[in-house]
């Protein structure tokens, strides 16, 4: 209840000679503003307040923590990997989709090269992809390997756009895919 915070907040003033609080008043129309309103004891008589109007500021940060939790629900609940790397190859931020896919807990992956995770026969390429990604040229289906923590490797597809010295990526696993492929390619090569 707004009358209350304002009483404390005068009661504080009285008992401590300070008080600084944010307060939530309703106007008669019904409109909810918000205060900052800050007072200081000058003598024993005296005081000085200063009260300023926060509403717009209250509601943007109410607006920006709701648009925070959409994009976090959305980038965590994502079906395919999403990623933000730099540019010097570090992984900054990935979903939990990392975690199934490569066995590695999240922890593990952060802050790491992922160079450390590529196959040995794919880094040229990867190094390559990584060259176009800092001259912020975009990729699309760009395809390497990446380590399992079971020490297998699967095959990953990327889509990557370069802002700056940032990659934001999304990759699927397309080892089945790939497997298929293969025992068709060896089929037809067979006959």
């Amino acid at each position: 209840d707004s009358m209350d915070d304002a009483i404390a907040h005068f009661q504080t003033l009285l008992e401590t000679g300070f008080s600084a609080n944010d307060i939530q008043f309703q106007k008669k129309t019904g409109e909810i503003r918000w205060w900052t309103v800050i007072a200081k004891k000058l003598s024993e008589d005296r005081y000085i307040g200063f009260c300023d109007d926060i509403t717009e500021r209250k509601q943007d940060a109410e607006q920006l923590a709701a648009k925070t939790k959409e994009l976090k629900l959305y980038f965590n609940s994502s079906l395919d990997m999403l990623c933000i790397s730099n540019t010097d190859g570090f992984f900054l931020r990935l979903n939990p989709v990392w975690e199934e896919i490569l066995g590695y807990s999240l922890d593990e992956l952060l802050g790491r090269r992922f160079l450390d995770f590529v196959h040995p026969e794919d880094v040229d390429a990867t190094l390559q992809a990584m060259a176009n990604l800092e001259s912020q040229e975009k990729i699309q289906n760009f395809v390497n390997r990446y380590r399992h923590s079971n020490g297998t490797y699967r095959w990953i597809e990327w889509r990557s756009l370069p802002i700056e010295s940032l990659i934001y990526s999304a990759a699927r696993d397309i080892t089945d895919r790939k497997k298929i492929e293969d025992a068709l390619e060896h089929e037809l090569n067979s006959r």
